[in-house]
C-alpha cells in the first residue's frame, strides 16, 4: 500500500487504528538460514533499521508492543535495537509490552528492560522465554503506580523479584513460571494485593527430583485474598503434581493429579 503513492503512504502511517498493536519478530531467513545466505549481516541490519524507522514514525499511536524472539535478536548482535524500539513508544499512550524468547538461556537485553521504566502508564507486561536481568525488580518497582497485569517466566525466578510483587498494589493478574524451583519466599505476602483476581505459580520442570525448595514451598491461602477468583499452583513434588485451582476465594479446592 505504501508504494502506491505518497498520499496512500501518508494515509497508511497516520491511521491510528492500524497501529494500536505493533509486533516485531525476526524472520526465519535471518536466523535459521543465515549460514546459507551470503550478505545476511547486511540484510539483518537493514531489516532492523526498517522496523525501527517504521516504529519511530507510528509510535505515538502504539498502545501494545510485542517483541518476539528477543533472544534471537541478541544472539544475532542486534539486541540493542530492542531498547531503541521501546524508547520510541509514547509514555502517554503505551499500555502493554511483551518480550518473548525461545528459551535459549540468553538474557533479555538490559537496556531494553531499563527502557520500560519510562512507560509510566504501562498496565500490562510480559517477559518470557529469556533470562531476566538482575535489575528487573527495580524496573517493576518503578512501574508500581500503573501495572495491573504481570507475567514473568524465567529459568529461575529470584527471591528479590518475588519480594517486589507485594509492592505492586494495582495488580489484578499475576503469572509466575520457573523452570527451576520457585524462590524461597513467604507467598502469603501476596495477600496484601487486594485487587488481585488471577494468580498462577508454576514450576515447569518435569520429571525432576524434589529438593528442599519444593518440599518447603507453600502456596498462599486462597481464602485470604480479597478479590481472587482464579488460582493455580503447580510444582513438582516427587512423582506427582499438586494443583490448587478454582473460582471464588472462599472455597478454592485442593486437587491432586
Amino acid at each position: 500500500m505504501t508504494l502506491v503513492s505518497k498520499r496512500w503512504r501518508r494515509l497508511f502511517v497516520s491511521t491510528r487504528d492500524l497501529w494500536r498493536e505493533f509486533s516485531v519478530s525476526i524472520p526465519d531467513r535471518l536466523y535459521y538460514d543465515r549460514l546459507k545466505r551470503p550478505g545476511w549481516e547486511e540484510e539483518r541490519e537493514q531489516w532492523a533499521a526498517a522496523r525501527a524507522a517504521l516504529l519511530a514514525r507510528v509510535s505515538p499511536m502504539i498502545e501494545s508492543l510485542e517483541l518476539n524472539r528477543c533472544d534471537d535478536l541478541e544472539l544475532l548482535g542486534c539486541g540493542g535495537e530492542l531498547a531503541r524500539l521501546v524508547r520510541c513508544l509514547s509514555p502517554a499512550v503505551a499500555r502493554s509490552v511483551s518480550f518473548s524468547g525461545t528459551y535459549s538461556g540468553i538474557e533479555v537485553p538490559r537496556d531494553a528492560v531499563t527502557a520500560l521504566a519510562g512507560l509510566t502508564r504501562l498496565t500490562s507486561l510480559r517477559l518470557s522465554g529469556c533470562k531476566l536481568p538482575p535489575h528487573t525488580a527495580t524496573v517493576l518497582r518503578q512501574l508500581s503506580a500503573s501495572l495491573s497485569a504481570l507475567s514473568l517466566e524465567d529459568d529461575e525466578l529470584s527471591a528479590e523479584l518475588a519480594a517486589t510483587l507485594p509492592l505492586l498494589p494495582y495488580l489484578t493478574c499475576l503469572h509466575l513460571s520457573s523452570v527451576g524451583p520457585l524462590p524461597r519466599f513467604d507467598w502469603r505476602r501476596l495477600t496484601v494485593l487486594t485487587q488481585l483476581q488471577q494468580l498462577s505459580l508454576d514450576r515447569e520442570q518435569a520429571n525432576s527430583e524434589p529438593d528442599d525448595e519444593d518440599e518447603q514451598l507453600q502456596p498462599p491461602p486462597p481464602a485470604e485474598f480479597a478479590a481472587l477468583t482464579d488460582f493455580r499452583f503447580d510444582t513438582e513434588i516427587g512423582s506427582f503434581q499438586v494443583c490448587v485451582q478454582g473460582a471464588g476465594a472462599g472455597s478454592l479446592p485442593l486437587r491432586h493429579g
